[in-house]
């Protein structure tokens, strides 16, 4: 016989709404809790204090483990790349951007141009006549037909 029925889950049902209606209704959230301000609280300064603790570390090298040293310098390594992103420092083989800085039009002289002196270009107006339509010039002799077999 299953000991969850319908019947028994109707009950249930029951207290828990009464159970729940019961309870007063909170009438203020919680406060939010937010960190103490500081002035310079930005992550650049942030990551900056993280890396001078990592260097107070590593300045006692000489008592340490090769593997935590190796664990110290790789975690400067990735904090220090935090920093130079928040600060705004380009990493290399990247420029800064510069803000206004806009590239100068180049402005080109215009070359004279001198006529081949082995292929000189005819006379405009030894090719068109006065109206600009062609004159009329020699004519080439139609060919002969091909005769038929």
């Amino acid at each position: 016989m299953p000991l969850f029925t319908r019947e028994n889950a109707r009950e249930m049902n029951r207290r828990a709404n009464l159970i729940r209606w019961s309870r007063p209704i909170a009438q203020d959230p919680p406060p939010v809790i937010t960190p103490p301000s500081r002035p310079d609280h930005s992550l650049a300064s942030t990551t900056r204090e993280q890396i001078a603790k990592i260097d107070a570390r590593l300045a006692q090298a000489g008592s340490m483990k090769v593997e935590r040293l190796e664990m110290l310098t790789r975690a400067k390594e990735r904090l220090w790349r935090i920093y130079a992103h928040a600060a705004g420092i380009p990493s290399p083989g990247h420029l800064r951007p510069t803000r206004g800085r806009e590239r100068p039009a180049i402005e080109l002289d215009p070359v004279p141009s001198l006529p081949d002196a082995h292929n000189p270009l005819p006379d405009p107006t030894a090719i068109a006549g006065r109206n600009g339509e062609a004159e009329s010039g020699p004519t080439l002799p139609e060919p002969d037909p091909a005769p038929l077999p």
